[in-house]
């Protein structure tokens, strides 16, 4: 019998279900990770510690059923984190999740663009937004900001840790506040405002 693993990288765990063709429930596992808080509105999390969490709920999920055949997993993740990485996909920096609202000032730099901005992503410029966060890096630390490789959000860390490969998809670009969904492509405008704004 086949199977499938779907993982769901919260913020405050990730849950794995092993799933049958048919859509039933064979095994649930969930393991938990902390989240660190500052008195600026920092809300990080350990990237490194997330990514042994869910490749742990794998194994011992696929353990745990070895008369099966996995035929793949499946991801979902929670929206509006932001992290750097290096070239060869090591982290720069710690996760900033949904919850982190240091960027604050930078959201009402926006005031101006935030209604084209809104219109054109589909995200409201707002401190959870990774185009505000990528602001606050670029000003505060502009080192980072210059010597990342990629800025991407936990789903996209553990999919290339997994395999190698830095993959998006739709959904999660769409709470970038830097994808244009009506087109599907990076928005210029929300890119050129990160880089250039200030």
């Amino acid at each position: 019998m086949r199977y499938l693993i779907a993982v769901d990288i919260g913020t405050t765990s990730a849950k794995a279900l092993a799933v049958d063709v048919a859509g039933n429930v064979l095994v649930s596992n969930q393991r938990f990770y902390p989240t660190q808080f500052g008195r600026a509105g920092e809300a990080e999390q350990n990237p490194l510690q997330i990514f042994d969490a869910v490749a742990d709920l794998i194994r011992s999920t696929n353990t745990s059923l070895p008369e099966l055949s996995l035929e793949g997993l499946v991801f979902s993740a929670a929206m509006h984190s932001l992290m750097a990485v290096d070239t060869l996909g090591n982290p720069m920096t710690p996760l900033l999740t949904w919850a982190d609202t240091r960027s604050t000032q930078q959201a009402h730099s926006l005031h101006e663009h935030a209604l084209q901005l809104t219109i054109e992503t589909g995200t409201p410029v707002h401190p959870m937004s990774p185009l505000c966060k990528l602001l606050w890096w670029r000003q505060h630390n502009p080192k980072v900001f210059t010597e990342a490789f990629k800025f991407v959000s936990i789903k996209e860390f553990v999919v290339f840790k997994l395999t190698g490969l830095f993959l998006v998809d739709h959904s999660i670009a769409s709470a970038t506040g830097c994808f244009d969904v009506t087109h599907r492509i990076w928005s210029s405008k929300a890119l050129a405002l990160a880089v250039c704004s200030e």
